[in-house]
């Protein structure tokens, strides 16, 4: 995977989770909050600016929520392509009281079966 393009994803999709979710994550009364907090995120207009799109889109698939001792921690991921060929799996992770953070993994990275759409959760 070419690191330039890992990077710039990575920041790229920070930034985007920053804006619409909040920096640092806010807290939230119950996990159903908390996901309403990461469906937040519209599509980013910054996909089409470099031919990228996410599958599912942003937010995509969602682990359950963790309670943890300062409010939530959760998992994003969805698969990101370049016309047709996957390129990278995003995963970003939002946790009560830090900046969201992403990491893009190598294509074909499994995402784990319970992770579920965002409008599922």
């Amino acid at each position: 995977m070419d690191p330039y393009f890992r990077m710039s994803a990575m920041d790229s999709y920070i930034w985007h989770a920053r804006s619409f979710v909040g920096d640092p994550v806010p807290d939230a009364a119950t996990a159903a909050e908390f996901v309403a907090l990461a469906k937040r995120m519209p599509k980013p207009d910054f996909e089409r600016a470099n031919g990228w799109r996410t599958d599912p889109p942003l937010p995509g698939l969602l682990e359950k929520p963790e309670k943890i001792a300062n409010g939530w921690r959760m998992i994003c991921a969805s698969r990101i392509y370049q016309g047709t060929q996957e390129v990278g799996v995003l995963f970003l992770t939002l946790m009560t009281g830090k900046t969201p953070a992403a990491f893009v993994a190598e294509p074909g990275t499994f995402i784990p079966e319970e992770y579920l759409p965002a409008a599922s959760r």
